[in-house]
């Protein structure tokens, strides 16, 4: 008869308090830098994102069918999949 192994010991979750200065330091770095690249939004982009705000969700019936029309037009071999902004919208 085989004796059952222990349970593995529970992680501890650790907090904030207990992160060491370096590793803090570098997540706000790190941070700081994905900001200034990517905090500012182009006018372009304000307005797309208005756009998908703005529209109208997606029926089932439209879901339906743009699966249906990725289905024929294979994407399983391509890859290759509709936009989920068109569906519908033809």
């Amino acid at each position: 008869m085989y004796a059952s192994s222990p349970p593995p010991p529970q992680q501890k979750n650790s907090d904030f308090a207990g992160t060491s200065p370096a590793v803090k330091g570098l997540v706000s770095g790190l941070t700081g830098l994905l900001l200034a690249f990517n905090g500012e939004r182009s006018e372009e982009e304000q307005r797309r994102i208005e756009r998908r705000r703005n529209r109208s969700p997606i029926r089932p019936e439209e879901l339906h069918e743009g699966i249906r029309e990725d289905f024929e037009s294979g994407y399983l071999w391509t890859g290759i999949i509709n936009d989920v902004s068109s569906l519908g919208r033809h």
